[in-house]
C-alpha cells in the first residue's frame, strides 16, 4: 500500500496578498512611546471600543483638532543640532 502525502492532497490556497502600506503613507506617521495615566488610558480604551475606532486614528484626530487654530514656529536649528548629540 503506497502513503498518502497529506500536503500534497490538500486544496491550493488562493495567493495571500499582503496589505503593505505605501512608502508615502509610512512616512507621514512615526512611532512614539509616551506615558499616559491609566484612568485616562481606559477611558481611550472604552471610547475608541465604541467609536469603533483604533487608537491611533483616536490620537491623530485629537491632535489634529487640537492644532487645528494655533499657529506654532519651527523649533530653531541649532537646538535641533544639540538634540542629535
Amino acid at each position: 500500500m503506497q502513503k498518502k502525502d497529506i500536503l500534497t492532497d490538500l486544496p491550493k490556497l488562493p495567493e495571500v496578498v499582503e496589505n503593505k502600506v505605501g512608502e508615502e503613507e509610512e512616512e507621514k506617521y512615526s512611532y512614539t512611546t509616551v506615558n499616559i495615566r491609566k484612568d485616562l488610558m481606559e477611558k481611550v480604551k472604552n471610547y475608541v471600543y465604541w467609536k469603533r475606532l483604533t487608537q491611533q486614528e483616536f490620537f491623530v484626530e485629537l491632535l489634529e483638532d487640537f492644532f487645528e487654530d494655533k499657529k506654532l514656529e519651527p523649533i530653531p536649528e541649532k537646538v535641533l543640532k544639540r538634540r542629535k548629540r
